[in-house]
């Protein structure tokens, strides 16, 4: 007992006391897992989704950008492509959800923005004429890895 008295829990100071020298009461003092954290299960699956769905849409973007780059894929045959994908994805949601007060508001948001797309193209395809390749390929790189970084995830798990 005496010795413990005089032992003091300091590194730098000399002390008569082997280096792996431990006091009895060592195992009364510590405490385990202070600071954890559990995570349910369905729920880190589902951000872990998240996470992926955002990662695959940036590769599909490249692969997209690659085909039509190549000539291997028409944009007017990608266009109703993603049209037919969109209204069947839409259909599918409003008789899953069954709400029909935003139906005519999402149809005149769609409208305004295919009206938008098909009206300005001419222009953009027009603009987009004189910028050389390279231009192009460095602003897909550098606009792809500002998606990848500014991804806005928010997870309530962590």
């Amino acid at each position: 007992m005496e010795r413990e008295k005089n032992w003091k829990k300091v590194l730098y100071i000399n002390q008569c006391f082997p280096d792996n020298y431990v006091q009895t009461s060592f195992l009364h003092e510590m405490e385990k897992n202070v600071n954890i954290k559990t995570y349910q299960y369905w729920n880190i699956v589902k951000e872990t989704g998240m996470i992926t769905q955002q990662l695959c849409s940036v590769c599909l973007f490249v692969v997209l950008f690659i085909y039509m780059d190549s000539g291997l894929l028409d944009p007017n045959y990608l266009i109703l492509i993603l049209v037919c994908i969109v209204l069947v994805c839409y259909a599918s949601r409003s008789i899953i959800e069954k709400k029909g007060k935003y139906k005519g508001r999402d149809i005149q948001t769609m409208l305004i923005f295919l009206t938008l797309a098909f009206g300005l193209s001419p222009v953009l395809q027009t603009l987009t004429e004189t910028i050389s390749t390279d231009t192009i390929y460095a602003m897909t790189i550098k606009v792809t890895f500002i998606e990848c970084i500014s991804i806005c995830i928010c997870l309530p798990s962590l």
